[in-house]
């Protein structure tokens, strides 16, 4: 083999270009590889010493479970209009004139708890004294005809003066009398108790015909047939009628102040004036829009988390009870 070299001219040799290239590249693969074992060295001592690996990391704790085959939950979240299932919207059931409010909105009332006191127009004080007017006559009619028939058998019994046919004649009368008393006092007795009118004429008649006396009958009459009357219960006296709660509730909504004017809510042409909404905060429901993409995830009975935005940490629990099937497009919308 033949080397070829030269020798400088300070006495050393002169080693060929690719012998040097090659020890340079040497020494910089064992300064990587004395790095790399110094790393090593280095992490392991950490680890051995120190419970980590390099910096400030923690060391890693792994969790092993067995798998298994379940289920896969699938959530979806949407907003929506909170609505009480139960509302009730009072009216009067006579127009008239507010004279006092009871409740105010916020207030839990029950059933037949009085509201509000209307007093009745002009209107409405002429359809009662109508109904109270067909009953003092029908009351009028059957007293002469109960004192006719009364005349007529003293005639046939004492002297003969009149016929058994006459007697016969007048107990009919007397009879057609009496029906068509007790029905003007039903007609009456359904009024008033449709204005709420507490104790009226018609009440205190039917007390009376309860006791089973005429004599009581004739005396409640006449007391309530005098205009004049110092108990103020007299015929034409009326007392204001009082709005009544038809079911218990909480008052979420009142309509009406005293001095405003109401129109009843049985008007044939008008729905009447609402006075007050009562509402059943125990019952509520939740209507919110679902894109058409996600109602087949949806099914009647489905139980659902409902929270509130006031109440952001507090959490109730429902169903899903409808499920519309028709769906409906928002405008600028292509999705139902």
């Amino acid at each position: 083999m033949l080397l070829r070299f030269s020798h400088s001219l300070t006495g050393g040799l002169i080693l060929p270009a690719k012998v040097r290239k090659r020890r340079r590249w040497l020494r910089r693969i064992l300064i990587v590889l004395f790095i790399l074992i110094a790393l090593g060295v280095l992490g392991h001592f950490l680890n051995v010493h120190f419970g980590f690996t390099s910096g400030d990391e923690g060391a890693l704790d792994y969790d092993v479970t067995k798998v298994e085959r379940g289920d896969i939950t699938s959530r979806l979240t949407e907003t929506g209009e909170t609505y009480l299932e139960n509302t009730v919207d009072v009216m009067s059931k006579v127009s008239g004139t507010i004279t006092q409010t009871d409740v105010e909105e916020g207030d839990e009332v029950k059933k037949g708890q009085i509201l509000a006191v209307v007093q009745p127009d002009n209107t409405e004080l002429l359809r009662l004294y109508g109904k109270r007017a067909q009953v003092a006559n029908a009351y009028i009619t059957m007293v002469q005809a109960q004192d006719d028939l009364v005349h007529q058998k003293h005639l046939f019994d004492k002297v003969r003066g009149t016929s058994w046919d006459n007697v016969l004649r007048n107990d009919r009368g007397l009879a057609m009398a009496k029906t068509n008393f007790r029905l003007a006092l039903m007609e009456l007795h359904i009024l008033e108790s449709d204005m709420e009118i507490r104790d009226g004429m018609a009440a205190q008649v039917m007390r009376a015909l309860k006791s089973g006396t005429e004599a009581q009958v004739r005396r409640t009459m006449d007391r309530l047939l005098d205009v004049s009357a110092a108990n103020g219960k007299g015929f034409v006296k009326l007392a204001d009628v009082r709005v009544l709660a038809p079911s218990g509730g909480v008052v979420i909504h009142k309509d009406v102040e005293p001095g405003e004017m109401v129109i009843s809510g049985t008007a044939a042409l008008n729905k009447g004036t609402v006075l007050f909404t009562i509402g059943d905060l125990h019952s509520m429901f939740i209507s919110c829009n679902v894109s058409e993409v996600d109602t087949a995830k949806l099914q009647v009975g489905q139980h659902v988390n409902v929270t509130f935005e006031a109440f952001p940490d507090e959490s109730i629990t429902g169903k899903i009870i409808w499920v519309s099937p028709v769906g409906t497009k928002p405008q600028g919308s292509s999705i139902m």
